[in-house]
């Protein structure tokens, strides 16, 4: 679907600016509502969904690939407030970001990933 790969594209453009699901379906000329039901009928997820796993995927990965603080890969990500980032990496990982980093950098993380499956 061409809006979904639209919609991929603009999020790796955007990603590192915190942007709300508006901004990006007003840059693809639809409602929000349109683009959420348009992305869950081709992958089955909301387009918010899609966004919050797309940011999930970058904070894990600056997480294991970086030694930056926590509150410099909330700011990295486009996160105004450090706290408001934990909350929202504990809520879609399932544990805060330090005890993200803390458990990969001791090879449970990957024991972990697949609990959660």
């Amino acid at each position: 679907d061409t809006l979904l790969q639209r919609y991929r594209a603009l999020i790796e453009l955007h990603l590192r600016r915190h942007q709300p699901l508006g901004f990006y379906a007003r840059h693809l000329k639809v409602t929000p509502d349109h683009l959420s039901r348009s992305c869950r009928a081709v992958c089955g997820l909301s387009a918010l969904d899609l966004l919050h796993d797309r940011m999930l995927l970058e904070a894990q990965r600056l997480l294991a690939y970086t030694d930056a603080p926590v509150v410099v890969v909330a700011r990295d990500l486009g996160f105004d407030d450090a706290s408001y980032f934990s909350r929202f990496f504990a809520r879609r990982a399932g544990q805060s970001p330090h005890t993200y980093r803390v458990a990969l950098q001791s090879g449970k993380a990957a024991m972990i990933e697949a609990q959660r499956l």
